[in-house]
């Protein structure tokens, strides 16, 4: 991935294969592996060197990601270890994988923190490439199970922050039988991933474009304590439907 133009050394992304190779060579530590190669038994290990304080806070293990499910013997197996060592267990996930991998963690995860981020099946579509009828009936299958549940919507201004968008997504989780709803107002805290990925954040109103050029920041995209307050706003209309509504989560 990486080639000379005449005596510089530059990056191609395009050839990269993500072996880390360059950035275990490169003795400037110009470049930067993230992620390493572990087992199950490794990842419970290094939990348990916190475990006086989750015994404390009654806290424990959660998978996140990415999606922890699209990996569900690797989940599953460390869900099962932390089980042992008598730790609480929480799954996040977007919900659209195949319900095989939810029955492979099952078993072993004390509350799910599920993804609702849209009710309209084309919207949800035209924003992430796929319609959310896998993902609803996930929840439905979960909730079926027995399984305790909380919904968790990140909401992004102009897709999803308007008072019926989040009235149908609480009509959802009452359907569901689900208790407990988290409005997660949109954060910039991605942006700086988009810039080493030499792409433009699509949020940042061109603020961290691929080319380091510099611009006005989006309030109306950037959300902020405007769409806090806004939330604040639906919030006892969407207790109304019965539910426990948390700005955050």
């Amino acid at each position: 991935a990486i080639r000379r133009e005449g005596s510089a050394i530059v990056f191609s992304r395009e050839l990269c294969r993500a072996c880390g190779r360059c950035a275990e060579v490169c003795y400037a530590e110009a470049r930067d592996m993230e992620g390493e190669v572990t087992t199950a038994e490794e990842v419970v290990e290094e939990v348990l060197k916190d475990s006086a304080f989750f015994r404390r806070s009654g806290g424990g293990l959660t998978l996140s990601g990415g999606e922890p499910l699209a990996r569900p013997e690797f989940a599953g197996e460390i869900l099962r270890l932390a089980r042992e060592k008598g730790l609480n267990t929480a799954v996040e996930t977007a919900g659209h994988v195949p319900w095989e991998n939810f029955e492979r963690v099952l078993p072993y995860t004390d509350l799910f923190l599920f993804d609702v981020k849209h009710a309209d099946p084309e919207k949800h579509k035209e924003h992430t490439g796929a319609d959310n009828r896998l993902i609803l009936a996930n929840l439905e299958k979960l909730t079926g199970r027995g399984a305790s549940v909380t919904i968790r919507t990140p909401v992004v201004p102009g897709f999803n922050d308007g008072r019926g968008d989040l009235l149908a997504i609480a009509d959802i989780a009452v359907q569901a039988g689900v208790r407990e709803l988290h409005l997660l107002p949109y954060h910039r805290y991605g942006s700086g991933k988009y810039r080493l990925l030499g792409k433009t954040d699509p949020m940042a109103g061109g603020e961290n474009s691929a080319d380091g050029a510099k611009a006005s920041p989006s309030p109306e995209k950037n959300g902020g304590a405007g769409l806090k307050e806004k939330l604040e706003g639906m919030k006892a209309d969407l207790a109304a439907k019965g539910l426990v509504v948390r700005i955050g989560g």
